[in-house]
């Protein structure tokens, strides 16, 4: 059995308790992401294009690479620093890495089955990096 659930897929019958459960979780986590980026003055990284749904998916789910192009330009040498304060600001919440994976299988189901919004692969990236590093115990 795998550590991490996926999560209900749509068409069971807890799908949609389960989003709505875990969209607060979502909105809490977007929170802090929007407000670490607004302090550093940052905007949250999204997709040029992201018709491609597979293809994008993959590449803004891959915490230890930059995703390709960018909507705006994404000044990386700031967004790093940035996304470790939200790190460390999660850890002190006591977000780990299962509400994360939570959060993450939300993410992905809003985009494949609802709403393809290019600024949650943003928060999706954010994501993954600071599961990435909880993982690897640097925290």
């Amino acid at each position: 059995m795998p550590c991490f659930s996926n999560g209900p897929t749509p068409g069971d019958p807890h799908y949609t308790q389960w989003m709505s459960d875990i969209a607060t979780k979502f909105e809490s986590f977007s929170h802090v992401v929007d407000y670490y980026l607004g302090k550093a003055k940052l905007t949250l990284p999204q997709p040029a294009d992201s018709s491609d749904h597979g293809k994008v998916l993959d590449e803004w789910s891959d915490p230890l690479s930059r995703p390709g192009e960018t909507l705006m330009p994404v000044n990386w040498d700031r967004v790093d620093p940035t996304v470790r304060q939200i790190l460390l600001h999660l850890d002190c919440d006591g977000v780990d890495e299962f509400r994360l994976n939570d959060i993450a299988n939300f993410i992905i189901n809003k985009f494949l089955h609802e709403t393809p919004d290019p600024k949650h692969l943003g928060y999706l990236w954010v994501l993954y990096r600071c599961f990435s590093a909880m993982r690897n115990n640097e925290v």
